[in-house]
């Protein structure tokens, strides 16, 4: 059975292309950083060098001055 008034095709993309673009635009910048952090200090894990860590290690300086964090990581 077929509806009489079909929502048409580029009206529902232009919507789904609207709330994506909001969900992005309003996500807090924080927590996009914390998840990159989350993610390099996974990566460095699995390969541990000493100038990745220290790299890691300022970002998260300047992501703790920032965003009010506590994240630490250990080069060792």
């Amino acid at each position: 059975m077929t509806s009489k008034n079909p929502i048409p095709r580029k009206l529902v993309l232009a919507l789904v292309g609207l709330v994506v673009g909001a969900v992005i635009l309003f996500t807090p910048q924080c927590a996009v950083e914390y998840q990159a952090l989350l993610f390099d200090m996974e990566q460095y894990g699995e390969s541990p060098e000493k100038d990745v860590c220290h790299a890691i290690q300022e970002r998260i300086n300047a992501y703790n001055g920032e965003c009010g964090g506590d994240v630490v990581l250990d080069c060792g």
